[in-house]
This record gives C-alpha cells, structure tokens and sequence, in this order.
C-alpha cells in the first residue's frame, strides 16, 4: 500500500453513478475542470450545460459513472471546488443583471481575487463564464496607486517616470479618492481614472466631474462589492466595477447527491455545499 495516495484510489470496485440536482438557481462553470477530471479518472461525464448557462429551476446537472472508489475521491476532494465555483459564477450573474438594467456598458473586472482560492484556473473560468473580466494584480495593469504616487512626491512625476519605465502604449490610470487628484491626473497624461475608498455618491460626483472636463476619461470604482451596494455604484456613472475580496461574493450553492447502483438500481440520496 502507498500511503502517499488517497485511500479511494488504492483498489478498484464495481462501477457506480453518481447524480447531482440543483437545490436552488445557479450560473454553470468548470465544464472544462469536469472534463479533465472526468478524462484522468476514466469517468463517464453527462454534463449538458455550457459556461454561463441559468439554470432556474431544479434539475440534474450533471451525472458521472466509474469505479466506486473513484466516485468516492471525486465526491469527497474535488466536487467542493466545483461547488465553490458555481457559487462564485452564481453570484456574479446576480450582480451582472443589476448592472446591466442599469448601465448595460458597465464592466466587472475581478482585481484581487483572494488567496483562498487555490485552483486560479477554474476562477478565471467562473469569472469569464459570467461575462466579466479576470485582471487581477499579479498581471501589469497599468494602475499607479496612491500610495506610490503619495511617496514619489507628485503625480505628474510619476506618471512621467512610470511612461519611460513601462511598455510606452500601456494605459496608465491613476488611483485616487477625490475629484482634485483626479484631474490633476487627467491633466498630467492619464488615460483614467481608479477611485477608491469611496462611497457610490462620491465616486457619481467625481465621475460627473471629470466628464464635464474630459471628454474621454476612462473611470473605474475599484473595492468592495456586494449585492448591497453593487445598485448604488452602477448608477456612479462609471465605466468599470473593479472587485476585491471576491470570497465576500459566494453564493452559498447546495448539491442534492444520489448514488445510483448500476448493480442494484437503487438510490442513496446525501446533499453537498
């Protein structure tokens, strides 16, 4: 016995089945993850959705037939991030469809996704089933934050600095919270405009602030957001929505799961979340 493998993979068992239903109304991801695993494990996969599908109702999503043991492993190790994922999916939708009755131009861009999410891969898959943007800080985006602006002593000078030290035709915007830094940006060769730390009615003031001075002005709220105040900063009048603390956003997803016996027919019912 190999004591570095999971106990489930150990011996092979007769083959089973193992169901999945929705308990509540979801946005599907990780068609690709299901596949992979479903490819490694010698899985047969019923998965009849593709990314971004609604689905409203109750219903099965998704059945996988293989050896028991197998089954048991998928179950117990990597269903919960598929679970997380859908949460994830979920929710973004859910702020999407407030966005888009309100300012259908408006982006979601996911900036600092948490360390909690292990597997980045099946989270940038949620996050693009969704429509939205996965941009997060460990990719150059082109954003001075104020702290850095704050410590080199002046904006201008660090705009001038970062164009001589960066790709010349990367977008630089600029990270404040008030209307006179940010035209002060705009001014010194900004192409836009990151507010944070701002409440949705200040950040709508200072949106139509810089619009009346710049006719093009890139303008983004960057922090955290949730269903309670995603309404109030769609209305801001900006063009972006930058999201942090991404874990705030799940929503709690609960699986109704049956093992079906190809052997016997039955079923054993269990949930998952």
């Amino acid at each position: 016995m190999r004591p570095d493998r999971p106990m489930e993979l150990l011996w092979p068992l007769g083959s089973t089945s193992l169901r999945a239903k929705n308990e509540s109304p979801i946005v599907i991801t990780g068609k690709a993850y299901l596949d992979e695993i479903c490819g490694e494990m010698g899985f047969d996969l019923d998965f009849p959705f593709e990314g971004g599908d609604f689905v409203a109702n109750e219903r099965e999503l998704l059945r996988i037939t293989g050896d028991l043991n197998r089954v048991l492993f998928f179950r117990e190790s990597l269903l919960p991030a598929f679970c997380e994922m859908l949460g994830i999916a979920t929710a973004l939708y859910r702020m999407k469809e407030v966005c888009k009755r309100i300012n259908p131009s408006i982006l979601l861009i996911i900036r600092s996704p948490d360390a909690v999410f292990a597997n980045t891969t099946l989270l940038q898959q949620a996050i693009e089933d969704t429509g939205s943007i996965y941009w997060p800080s460990t990719i150059c985006d082109g954003i001075v934050h104020m702290e850095v602006w704050k410590e080199m002593g002046h904006i201008d000078k660090t705009i001038d600095l970062y164009r001589r030290s960066l790709i010349p035709n990367l977008k630089l915007l600029v990270e404040c919270n008030n209307l006179s830094d940010a035209i002060t940006a705009m001014k010194s060769g900004a192409e836009g405009i990151v507010l944070k730390g701002v409440r949705a009615e200040i950040a709508a003031d200072i949106a139509r602030g810089l619009r009346e001075r710049f006719k093009k002005s890139y303008i983004e709220y960057c922090g955290s957001l949730d269903s309670n105040n995603i309404e109030g900063f769609a209305h801001a009048g900006l063009d972006a929505l930058g999201i942090i603390e991404l874990s705030k956003l799940r929503s709690p997803v609960s699986l109704d799961l049956a093992f079906l016996s190809n052997q016997e027919g039955s079923e054993q019912d269990e949930s998952s979340s």
